[in-house]
């Protein structure tokens, strides 16, 4: 591809969340720099922090299923996922394909410690902005509403130019955007880790900035949302 294209409803057999939108409590300062630090309190710790508990329970499954057949991805092919969290994805992907290799990066320790653990799943305790891994190393690379947590545009751009420079055949963004202001308020009430969402229009500049060339698609709290 010579330019990055969306790629709607990937996700879409993802459980939807129940969550009501105008029932938010209040996220302080303190529970925002909690969250930031992507540990206990961001995974499993009070609901203002973060998941409120972050725990398999199979729904990636379809998904996996899907990137699969997309990607038309192999036995012996790499896959990584940029913020793999606890790894929940990369399991599901190695239940269906036995002999796929997958690669976890995540920057929080405490989720790479809990990590659903399988052979030929490898775990990298690193930032998306300065990934060890050599040029079209991995042949598809999924990174699923992480980026938007980057501190400032220039480290998602360096990311996002990673991510590209790392892949050899298939690259899938999910990430927080908007398109009004209603819109970002309500990314504000619930991404108590994120920093760098932005409109679409921003992100597509982003994009050719970065000189990404893969798969895209918006996430936005509100399941309603058409963006």
């Amino acid at each position: 591809m010579n330019k990055a294209l969306r790629l709607k409803n990937l996700l879409q057999d993802l459980p939807k969340s129940s969550r009501k939108l105008d029932t938010r409590v209040e996220v302080s300062d303190l529970d925002r720099n909690y969250a930031r630090i992507y540990g206990r309190h961001y995974y499993d710790g009070n609901r203002k922090q973060g998941y409120g508990g972050y725990y398999y329970d199979g729904r990636w499954v379809p998904v996996a299923k899907k990137i699969i057949q997309k990607f038309n991805i192999k036995d012996g092919d790499t896959v990584i996922d940029i913020g793999c969290a606890k790894g929940f994805l990369l399991h599901d992907f190695t239940t269906l394909l036995n002999n796929i290799k997958c690669i976890g990066i995540d920057i929080s320790l405490y989720a790479l410690r809990e990590a659903l653990k399988k052979n030929n799943i490898l775990y990298i305790n690193a930032n998306a902005s300065s990934i060890p891994l050599k040029n079209n190393s991995v042949d598809h690379t999924i990174c699923i509403n992480s980026l938007h947590n980057f501190l400032s545009k220039e480290d998602t751009i360096k990311a996002i130019s990673e991510i590209q420079r790392i892949t050899k055949k298939n690259s899938y963004l999910r990430i927080a955007a908007y398109k009004n202001k209603s819109q970002k308020a309500i990314i504000d009430k619930w991404a108590t880790g994120g920093r760098c969402y932005l409109h679409v229009d921003e992100w597509v500049e982003l994009f050719k900035d970065a000189g990404y060339k893969g798969y895209y698609d918006w996430w936005h709290p509100d399941n309603e949302i058409k963006l």
